[in-house]
Order: structure tokens, then C-alpha cells, then sequence
């Protein structure tokens, strides 16, 4: 009599005991796939933000370097007797606007770092663009610099270069392009994660922008950014972290990017479901567990059955 009992107790036990080993080795399998993901998700954006400060810098420095454009540029910035003293800014914003090509906004400032013309919009006070890290690097050394600004809830990409002539720092030429859904798009594309940049504003964090991201980590993205320590204490590759999620924290990775005027992130969301061939996978053999478990059981009963005489 026991043994009718224990027999299929065992079996439903055995069963449920291979479900969970199958589902432990789905949920190692997803982690390892989410980790790998998201890895190639960081190397991708470091990448991507190498290649655009690449490309500003080669456009930037194309006019930045022709002999005619600092000539003028140079000119202008003279004290100009027929304007009251002042300096021709009209004919150089005329200038920049008939040579910017591939970015939002192009920027001469004086050999001070002050702005002095302008082309696109970019409503930054004119003092810190004079005290940024990047100008007076480029105004101190007379070699470009390149790197990223936090305004106005965006990151931007920017490329200073000085104007020299004879070898002196005349001024500096700016080239600034804002970081828009492309460069998540990018990364997701190469990565398969959804991607988000996430600066500080206000009093908290903002969505600058984003790429596939769910509803949920919109809003769970900035507010998770503000409990993150310093980017300078974050690791220069960053660093997985887990992204509250509607049920459950889901993996993610934090990049820190660093930018003057403010704090940028890079934040990348993974999965803790297996996809493609291990999913399918994982649900062969829970139909695999499950009919043998039912074949053994239905063995168990009809052996436990008594013979008729």
C-alpha cells in the first residue's frame, strides 16, 4: 500500500525537480546572454562616441585650418571704427553659416574663450563656454580638443579648435552637435539592448534621449541615476547594475560620460528572459519532463492496479 503511494510521489517529486533544474539553467543561460549583451553595449557606445567626436573634429577642423577662414575670422575681430569700435560679428555668423556643414552649431570665440559670433542656437551664458575645460585647453595648448557638454537636458558633442596665424592662438573656432536618438538607435542596432542617455537637470536627472526603451525604464531611468555615485567613482567602462522593473530588477549597465556643465550616463537595459535557441530550448524540455513524468506515472498506476483473479 505504501508503495502505490510512494511510487508516484517520487515520480511528481522527480519531475519537479528536473522543472526546476531546467529553469535554473534557463535563468544562467539568460544572465550570461544579458551580461554579453550588454558589454558589447558599453564597448559600442565608447566606440560610437569616439567615431562622432572623430568626425566633428575632421569637419571642424577643415575650416578651422583653411588659411582664408582665419584670415577673415582674424580680421573681423579687429576693433572696427565704422562699427563704433565694436567687431564685425554679422560678417563672421554670415561666414560660419556659409561653411558649417555636418553639425548644429559653429562658435568663434575672441583669444580670450569669449564668444564673439555664432551660427545655430545655443542659448549657453557666455561665461562658461569662456571658463570650459575644452576652450581653455584648446586656447592654452593651440591644439583642438574634443569632448561633451550637459545643457539644456541634452548631451552635446563639441570640438574646439584654434584659429592660429603665425603660430599664435588668434581665437578659436566651436563646433557643437546635440546627441539625439541616433547614437542609442546605434547602439542598440550592434548590441540588441535598448539604450538611453540620461543628463542631470533641474534638480534630478533627465531622459535625454533613448532607443527602444519600455515605457517603465522612462521613468525609472532618471530617478535610479540620482541614488549613483559620482561618474569620476564610476568605472571608465562602467559597471552592471540592476534597473527596477514593473515585477522584478532587470539587468542593466551604466556608463559614465564624461562632460563639463553638468552629468551625463549612458544606460543600457538587458533582459532576465533567454531568447532565440535557448527559449526554445528551455521549452522543449519542459514538454519532455512533463510527458515522461506523465508516462511513468500512468506506468506506476496501472502496475499498482490489483489482478483480477
Amino acid at each position: 500500500m505504501i508503495a502505490r503511494i510512494l511510487r508516484p510521489l517520487l515520480i511528481v517529486l522527480f519531475a519537479a525537480g528536473a522543472a526546476y533544474a531546467v529553469h535554473w539553467q534557463a535563468a544562467q543561460t539568460a544572465q550570461a546572454q544579458a551580461d554579453a549583451r550588454l558589454q558589447r553595449g558599453a564597448a559600442v557606445a565608447h566606440d560610437a562616441q569616439d567615431e562622432a567626436l572623430q568626425v566633428l573634429a575632421l569637419s571642424a577642423g577643415a575650416l578651422a585650418e583653411d588659411p582664408a577662414f582665419v584670415d577673415y575670422v582674424v580680421q573681423s575681430l579687429q576693433p572696427n571704427a565704422a562699427l563704433g569700435g565694436g567687431i564685425d560679428r554679422a560678417s563672421i555668423s554670415d561666414l560660419l553659416n556659409a561653411r558649417r556643414r555636418g553639425y548644429d552649431v559653429a562658435m568663434v570665440l575672441d583669444a580670450q574663450g569669449m564668444p564673439a559670433a555664432l551660427d545655430g542656437v545655443l542659448l549657453k551664458d557666455k561665461a562658461s563656454i569662456q571658463r570650459d575645460p575644452l576652450v581653455t585647453a584648446a586656447l592654452a595648448s593651440g591644439k583642438p580638443s574634443q569632448g561633451a557638454w550637459v545643457f539644456d537636458g541634452k548631451l552635446l558633442w563639441v570640438s574646439v579648435h584654434p584659429l592660429l596665424r603665425g603660430g599664435i592662438v588668434q581665437g578659436a573656432l566651436v563646433a557643437v552637435q546635440a546627441v539625439g536618438e541616433s547614437y542609442p538607435a546605434l547602439v542598440a542596432r550592434h548590441a540588441g539592448v535598448p539604450a538611453a542617455v540620461v543628463v542631470s537637470g533641474g534638480a534630478g536627472f533627465v531622459m535625454a534621449t533613448q532607443h527602444l526603451l519600455p515605457g517603465w525604464a522612462v521613468q525609472s531611468l532618471p530617478e535610479l541615476a540620482s541614488t549613483l555615485p559620482a561618474n569620476d567613482a564610476l568605472p571608465p567602462n562602467g559597471r552592471a547594475l540592476g534597473v527596477p522593473g514593473t515585477a522584478r530588477d532587470q539587468p542593466g549597465w551604466v556608463l559614465p560620460v564624461d562632460a563639463s556643465g553638468g552629468r551625463a550616463l549612458v544606460f543600457l537595459l538587458g533582459s532576465d528572459r533567454p531568447d532565440g535557441a535557448a527559449a526554445r530550448g528551455e521549452t522543449m524540455l519542459y514538454g519532455v519532463i512533463a510527458a515522461l513524468a506523465l508516462i511513468a506515472l500512468l506506468a506506476s498506476l496501472l502496475g499498482s492496479r490489483p489482478r483480477s483473479a
